[in-house]
């Protein structure tokens, strides 16, 4: 905790007022990194040395002369990405796969957040204590508008993904008590016992997923729900607009949303004042990458690149990730911030699933219905759009004679998610247990979601014969 303060009072004394000084801050902080991981880092030292990029060059070198980097390849080389030898494979892994305890630490060093994404490889990253401090730091300077006072602790109830060492949750458990009460909820309780807690506890503070946080608004607005937050945030999905609505209106408070990953957490958060994504841009550079891989301009939308500068346990560097962003770059044009903006985030483009109501309206679901599948029986899956109001979800079961339990929890909350978008009588599924889901073999991925453009672009065998 007093390092953490000590973090606190250093952070907010290093305050800058101009996009320019932002700019420079992470320049320089982006040197530093640079430097280390040359002589530090096997992974990048070679990934370097190969572009011809010496060590001399790393003083002055443009950002977008840089190779990328991308999930696959930095955890195919994770025993050459960090100096540590506490940080290899073999140990992680089993580390992994035996701890449940999302407030614990590796080694007594670590924090060890797992990702739930697409790729079929292994996929975790780690945060030493003081860039832990660094995270939550940003956080309580860029997400949080209530005053804090220990004398007058927040109410803070967070509805998260509790069953694993996800982001969130592993967050949300080292939030500092000194100036908060937290009620940790898991989003995978049904909605009665969350509406219980939720009454019972009476937060000052609602945070959660997106989706988890728009359900509850229709839990207020039926009278089922009774409270009465002084500030509501989102995170991990995409707002829409229409979400972000019934949520204030529900709520009858201003809500703000961040928008990180595993590999940084908090990367971009709004205001109360101001509806876009503030990027936290002297900790994490963030860029727009279009097909080509150049700099997407003019507002298209292009992959995000992310550079985390706070972290040198596990380096994060032009880290290539799925979701597609178009960038404001320069002070927030509404709202005068330093801070550069996200001005749209489509999520992850080739996951978003798109309906057509009778009366021609559309409605889309996007990729954090993945969340669904949390189950302890599902090893994998797989949602075809076969036709554009028809689904098809491919289960592969570590136990098919228990399916019962996985399929009627999956129905459920599937009917409650397409009741509340009016898509209840639109919208048609079918469960089918198959013996194996193949990797895409263009994308290197599990493809979880296939939607109707692209199965009708792309059956093949890969989405064929695995059905009984």
């Amino acid at each position: 905790m007093l390092n953490f303060i000590k973090q606190l009072i250093k952070e907010k004394s290093k305050r800058v007022s101009t996009f320019e000084e932002v700019s420079e801050r992470a320049n320089k902080r982006l040197r530093k990194l640079l430097k280390y991981v040359f002589t530090n880092s096997v992974f990048y030292h070679d990934l370097y040395s190969k572009q011809g990029i010496e060590l001399k060059d790393l003083e002055h070198i443009k950002i977008e002369n840089l190779p990328f980097t991308s999930k696959k390849n930095l955890m195919n080389n994770f025993d050459d990405v960090s100096y540590d030898p506490l940080i290899k494979h073999k140990y992680i892994d089993s580390y992994v796969q035996s701890t449940e305890d999302y407030s614990a630490w590796y080694q007594n060093k670590y924090k060890v957040i797992k990702t739930s994404g697409s790729s079929g490889n292994f996929g975790v990253f780690l945060y030493n204590k003081k860039e832990w401090d660094i995270l939550r730091v940003i956080i309580m300077n860029m997400g949080n508008n209530l005053k804090l006072n220990p004398f007058k602790k927040i109410k803070l109830a967070f509805i998260v993904d509790t069953r694993d060492l996800h982001a969130g949750v592993s967050l949300m458990s080292d939030i500092p008590k000194l100036f908060y009460d937290i009620l940790v909820i898991d989003t995978f309780e049904l909605q009665k016992s969350i509406n219980e807690k939720l009454n019972k506890f009476q937060p000052d503070l609602f945070s959660g997923y997106a989706y988890s946080v728009y359900m509850c608004a229709h839990e207020k607005m039926s009278g089922r729900l009774n409270i009465s937050p002084k500030q509501v945030a989102t995170s991990s999905e995409l707002l829409t607009n229409e979400a972000r609505n019934i949520i204030i209106n529900a709520f009858n408070c201003q809500i703000t949303n961040m928008y990180g990953a595993s590999e940084s957490m908090c990367i971009a958060t709004s205001s109360l004042n101001c509806q876009n994504l503030h990027i936290a841009y002297d900790w994490n550079i963030i860029e727009s990458i279009d097909e080509f891989g150049g700099k997407a301009i003019n507002g298209n939308s292009g992959n995000v690149v992310l550079t985390n500068l706070y972290n040198y346990s596990f380096p994060i560097i032009r880290y290539k990730m799925s979701d597609m962003i178009s960038l404001h770059y320069g002070s927030c044009p509404d709202c005068g911030s330093m801070y550069p903006v996200i001005s749209k985030i489509e999520g992850r483009r080739e996951d978003n699933l798109k309906f057509i109501r009778e009366d021609g309206s559309e409605e889309t679901v996007y990729h954090s219905i993945i969340s669904f599948f949390n189950d302890p029986n599902i090893k994998s899956f797989r949602i075809i759009q076969k036709e554009i109001n028809y689904l098809e979800i491919q289960l592969l079961l570590l136990n098919k004679h228990n399916s019962d339990n996985a399929i009627n929890t999956l129905n459920e909350k599937l009917k409650n998610m397409f009741l509340t978008k009016n898509l209840i009588d639109t919208v048609n599924y079918n469960f089918v247990i198959v013996d194996e889901i193949l990797v895409n073999e263009l994308s290197g991925k599990f493809a979880h979601i296939v939607t109707f453009e692209s199965y009708n672009k792309q059956v093949t065998n890969i989405f064929i014969n695995q059905c009984h």
